[in-house]
């Protein structure tokens, strides 16, 4: 632990703006001291919460080196690989967990929405993907949507760009690609990236999230959703 912590040489004690605070030096170590100042002690308060999930993340990755993809792509990647396995699902699956092939898609309907809505949550445009990357671009107008704009245009976690080859597919399609016979989401989802650009890309404007964060998020949501349904299910029957 010392390696990564360091050792304190002294403490010293600072004042700034009629506050107080101690400081720890140390030269030969890599341990620094943050003071955060401002006006207002509301605002004090927020960024002290900023700087402690910072701290949280930086630890966490520190611990656990593996990120995913940011910005509503690794939603996306995750939606597109749930709607294939959902089209590819067999009646003995349904059979074993008692309901039908169309309670199951409209189920997984449902949490794919769910996801979808998380992946273009304060965006501003038209998300779309395609069948091959299943990234997600924003494009601005409706009437780019046809045209040859988002060729080429790097995706919004920066990993990947548009692969021209691919057909344009909105977001939102949800339902007519789960329900429908001749969805082109039956296909394999094939994505594999150079790991020397990525490091290169990563080390530029990448934006990621820190795996066991992201992980600990979608946990505590299918939690919440399997409490909320066994609370509606006991009301049911109580009544």
């Amino acid at each position: 632990m010392e390696g990564m912590y360091g050792r304190l040489e002294k403490l010293e004690r600072a004042s700034y703006f009629k506050k107080s605070y101690y400081h720890f030096v140390n030269t030969a170590t890599p341990v620094c001291t943050m003071i955060l100042c401002t006006r207002l002690q509301e605002t004090l308060t927020e960024i002290k919460s900023v700087c402690m999930v910072a701290q949280n993340v930086l630890r966490s990755l520190l611990v656990n080196p593996v990120v995913l993809p940011g910005a509503g792509c690794f939603e996306a990647l995750l939606t597109a690989y749930l709607k294939q396995k959902v089209l590819n699902v067999e009646n003995a699956l349904c059979s074993n967990i008692g309901c039908s092939i169309y309670q199951f898609k409209l189920t997984a309907k449902n949490f794919i929405v769910a996801l979808q809505t998380v992946a273009i949550s304060n965006q501003n445009g038209y998300p779309v993907t395609n069948i091959g990357q299943s990234h997600l671009w924003i494009v601005p107008d409706q009437h780019k949507l046809d045209s040859d704009w988002i060729v080429d245009r790097v995706c919004n976690c920066g990993l990947c760009t548009f692969d021209s080859s691919q057909k344009t597919v909105e977001l939102k399609n949800t339902n007519m690609e789960l329900f429908s016979e001749t969805s082109e989401v039956r296909g394999e989802i094939k994505t594999s990236f150079d790991t020397k650009t990525i490091v290169l890309k990563l080390n530029k404007d990448a934006v990621i999230d820190q795996y066991d964060i992201k992980m600990n998020g979608l946990n505590i949501a299918v939690e919440t959703g399997n409490l909320i349904l066994r609370i509606n299910h006991a009301f049911s029957i109580s009544e």
